[in-house]
């Protein structure tokens, strides 16, 4: 068994758990697909997801970071698509693929951050729900 192949089991393993309690990029795109397309995601602080990449705590996670221009559920969900499919480099290096089960996070490259648990709907769009997971 190659290193990569390796680190693909280990990671399914652990994918497979915290898709348990973390909002999916698959529940994700659900979620946006039955929203308007011109309602605001934003997170609870107001920012809004930013750039996607692979999460530094878990190199097989998805990570957005958070920018301050408002983002609407139609680039969102844009987004969010462009991505399943898609193999990130981790931050230490490997390949990973963004499937429908991958788990979602809020964070700055290089940095750990916050799960997303929820997308909730607001007066105006649609709150992402976030939880520290130590």
């Amino acid at each position: 068994m190659g290193l990569q192949e390796l680190m693909d089991t280990i990671s399914a393993d652990g994918r497979r758990t915290r898709s348990s309690y973390h909002l999916t990029l698959g529940g994700l795109i659900e979620v946006l697909s039955d929203a308007s397309p011109d309602a605001v995601v934003k997170f609870s602080d107001h920012t809004s997801p930013g750039e996607e990449m692979s999460y530094r705590g878990y190199y097989s996670d998805l990570s957005f970071d958070r920018q301050v221009e408002p983002k609407t559920v139609a680039e969102l969900l844009g987004q969010c698509q462009k991505a399943l499919g898609t193999t990130y480099c981790g931050y230490k290096g490997g390949d990973f693929v963004m499937s429908e089960d991958t788990p979602l996070w809020a964070a700055p490259y290089s940095s750990t951050g916050e799960a997303i648990i929820d997308c909730v709907p607001s007066n105006d769009g649609l709150i992402l729900i976030t939880k520290r997971i130590d």
